[in-house]
């Protein structure tokens, strides 16, 4: 009996302080039906839009390193093309192909050798795409190179590059 005395006069108390003084009503002590409704609403309209660009934000990342490592497949091919150039050796005029290795994924290349208007000076344009989509270049790259005219590579268009 006395617990329930007790628990009654707890409630008087927290009833009488919750009590407007002057007015008589009592203060609101929490959030009404409709607070509540509207920051649902506001939470479900932003968190499929934060969601949206989480994963815009993560496909560019993707894009981007997939960039930069076609990059780099790119510069070794101008590389080894400098090298060879360097020794004297050229492709012939035309289009080559090949896939190289890099970051553990395959990665086509091709390479479009073109003459210039300078004697012995060749321009090679080096697009590189990934193995998942060869039909779209991440980068392309362009050089022009010049080697003793006499000594050309015995690489014809359409013949398999080194890799």
């Amino acid at each position: 009996m006395q617990i329930i005395h007790k628990v009654l006069e707890f409630d008087v108390t927290l009833r009488n302080r919750a009590r407007n003084q002057s007015s008589g009503q009592f203060q609101s002590c929490g959030f009404s039906l409709v607070e509540v409704m509207v920051a649902m609403l506001i939470i479900g309209i932003a968190l499929p839009a934060l969601m949206f660009q989480l994963g815009t934000q993560m496909n560019s990342a993707q894009r981007l390193r997939d960039q930069t490592i076609a990059g780099w497949v790119a510069q070794d091919r101008l590389l080894q093309m400098r090298i060879e150039a360097a020794t004297g050796s050229l492709y012939r005029p035309g289009v080559y192909n090949g896939v190289e290795q890099q970051a553990e994924r395959n990665w086509h290349w091709q390479m479009e050798v073109a003459t210039t208007a300078v004697p012995g000076l060749y321009r090679y344009d080096i697009q590189v795409a990934s193995a998942e989509n060869p039909t779209e270049s991440l980068v392309i790259f362009m050089d022009y190179l010049s080697a003793v005219p006499s000594v050309e590579r015995a690489i014809t268009p359409g013949q398999q590059g080194d890799t």
